[in-house]
């Protein structure tokens, strides 16, 4: 298995086409979209501009595809929900009583684009996040037809963020060590699992952040929560006072479900049941 991490999208080289890619948009966007589907969203249509979500909520409902309470415009710019729209990126305004049934149209600074980065069609497309990362890295390193993924960080403003970089190691060495105990395992000593540079280096980062953990409930996720305030995403979330959405995208595996780009559409994975 080859396991390739870009820093940010506009790493990815034009004719990328792996097998996989995990999207990271840790603080929000991918959280949030998570939470969503969680709660019993249908479907969300992950867009670039908000005023082409306007326009597609418009042409939805004038070909009777959608209703107009079928919809929801969700997202924000510079950390601000967009006038106009139904929702901001806050993971807890998801709830199950705003989105069960609901499409919506979601349109954020960062993630969305990162998303919509890579256009490679035979690629199975997921989202990461520490919500739901056991769900994740158990689907793809079950999945024994992947044998090159990409890892693809969002990032703030075209710059490295560390929440995502975090992530992004952890799904390294989760999946990689899956994969490594799964050659021993069937006695397999030549498959290797080859990692890039920067998956080498997020992957030795995360051990590092996770060395000195007391063995104790809740200690990974409030090391993730002071890690999470202090890199570039976390400021800018309490300079907009939106600290509180913090601790709802540092919690690891509060959700057991698998979120996938799939049609234009973000979905649960086949195979994920409510």
């Amino acid at each position: 298995m080859n396991i390739t991490l870009y820093p940010l999208p506009d790493l990815v080289e034009e004719n990328a086409s792996p097998d996989a890619a995990i999207f990271i948009d840790v603080l929000r966007a991918t959280t949030t979209m998570t939470a969503a589907l969680a709660a019993g969203a249908a479907r969300i249509i992950p867009i670039a501009d908000p005023q082409e979500a306007l326009r597609l909520k418009k042409r939805s409902i004038e070909s009777g595809r959608l209703k107009e309470e079928e919809i929801l415009l969700g997202g924000e710019r510079r950390a601000v929900r967009i006038a106009g729209f139904d929702l901001g990126n806050s993971p807890k305004e998801y709830t199950a009583e705003k989105v069960a049934g609901k499409t919506i149209f979601f349109s954020t600074t960062n993630g969305t684009r990162a998303i919509l980065s890579l256009r490679a069609g035979r690629t199975k497309k997921f989202l990461g996040s520490f919500a739901a990362a056991g769900a994740l890295t158990r689907r793809i390193a079950g999945d024994l037809s992947i044998e090159s993924l990409a890892v693809i960080c969002a990032g703030t403003d075209r710059q490295y963020t560390e929440e995502d970089l975090l992530l992004a190691g952890y799904f390294v060495e989760a999946i990689a060590s899956a994969r490594e105990r799964q050659f021993l395992e069937r006695g397999d000593f030549e498959s290797i699992v080859a990692l890039s540079t920067a998956a080498q280096t997020y992957r030795r980062a995360w051990r590092q952040f996770t060395a000195d953990l007391p063995a104790e409930e809740g200690a990974l996720s409030r090391a993730l929560g002071r890690a999470l305030k202090e890199s570039r995403g976390g400021r800018n979330l309490v300079r907009a006072a939106l600290a509180g959405d913090i601790a709802d995208c540092c919690e690891p595996d509060r959700f057991d479900l698998v979120a996938e780009y799939r049609l234009g559409e973000i979905v649960r994975a086949e195979g994920d049941k409510p």
